[in-house]
């Protein structure tokens, strides 16, 4: 029965469809859904039980394959909780679960590297905006990121973290009121940020070279197939509101983040083990020995290979050009770049 507290369940019957999705905390309470009839939840032996306002037994259910089937207590009104999701046991002693919320293209998976070296386990989950779960378990590191759809669920991302019981996600979330559920859940979110200059080349390489288009996407084909400053061009023109806006929305949210848990690494920094003294002082307050572990494992782990490098440096050359720096100013990167201190 330890799984009903790290699964994402959807409510409803058959009679009048889903109700919503939510978690059972171990506490007792529930996250994401409420109701004066759903209001707490207990066991009683095998049977799962739904408590109203009252503290009274709500409804009842049996486990099935895939979550639980039920009905309103004392009727035969039928009710179901059906699995969505659910989130592996990792054991991190002394460390909440963590969420590495980075820009793409700025180390996520060098920082999910650095963290399991550190002794906190993936969850191998990337979430993506509100509520995109991409569900990598199981998957070889280079399928990551081809096809992703085939993976996908669409699930609250605060909902997914309630589920946490230690290690860490990944992801690429630009809505503020995630990150601020997600905290007050005690999950820790790492930040990562890199000059936005070189998350534009990193994204038009990554695509070029690693990420063949889909065989209904012309314009993604188009884009590749060009030469020099029109390759840039068309790229530019077909990627902005694919990612680049993506990259622009991230980066305005960090900067305007105010919380005093807010925790920003700096992508550059990060080969030389210095999370900056800022961060360590939050860091250590949460726990002073993994902190001093994963700035050794950003040292040790920088170059490895990961779902998204080769771990083998391509001598490729440098694709920044004029069509880049016109687009860099216009779309307000620039500005960007400059208030998270890169010239």
């Amino acid at each position: 029965m330890n799984d009903v507290s790290r699964s994402v369940f959807v409510f409803g019957s058959p009679c009048n469809n889903n109700y919503g999705k939510v978690v059972f905390l171990p506490n007792g309470q529930l996250y994401g859904y409420q109701h004066e009839n759903e209001h707490t939840w207990c066991m009683d032996g095998e049977e799962l039980c739904l408590l109203n306002i009252q503290g009274q037994v709500s409804s009842r259910y049996h486990r099935t394959g895939n979550g639980w089937a039920g009905t309103v207590e004392g009727r035969r009104y039928p009710l179901y909780l059906n699995t969505l999701i659910t989130t592996d046991i990792c054991e991190t002693p002394g460390l909440p679960p963590v969420m590495v919320n980075t820009i793409p293209k700025a180390g996520t998976y060098y920082v999910e590297a650095a963290l399991k070296a550190a002794g906190c386990p993936s969850h191998r989950l990337h979430l993506g905006g509100e509520d995109v779960v991409d569900d990598y378990r199981g998957l070889p590191d280079e399928r990551v990121h081809i096809m992703p759809e085939t993976l996908r669920l669409y699930c609250p991302l605060d909902l997914v973290t309630a589920t946490l019981q230690g290690g860490h996600v990944v992801a690429h979330c630009d809505f503020q009121h995630v990150i601020d559920h997600v905290r007050s859940q005690g999950v820790v979110v790492l930040s990562v940020v890199r000059n936005l200059r070189d998350i534009m080349k990193s994204m038009f390489r990554f695509l070029l070279y690693m990420i063949p288009p889909e065989p209904d996407d012309f314009l993604g084909q188009f884009w590749r197939e060009q030469e020099g400053d029109a390759r840039v061009t068309a790229f530019l023109a077909v990627e902005h509101e694919r990612g680049l806006e993506h990259v622009r929305q991230m980066a305005r949210m960090m900067l305007a983040d105010t919380s005093p848990q807010s925790i920003v690494l700096r992508y550059e920094s990060l080969k030389q083990g210095d999370l900056q003294p800022h961060n360590i002082e939050k860091l250590q307050a949460i726990n002073p020995e993994f902190t001093q572990r994963l700035s050794d494992a950003f040292v040790q782990t920088y170059g490895v290979r990961t779902p998204t490098f080769s771990g083998e440096a391509r001598q490729q050359p440098d694709p920044w050009c004029d069509v880049f720096e016109a687009y860099f100013h216009k779309s307000g990167m620039a500005d960007l770049n400059a208030q998270l201190g890169y010239a």
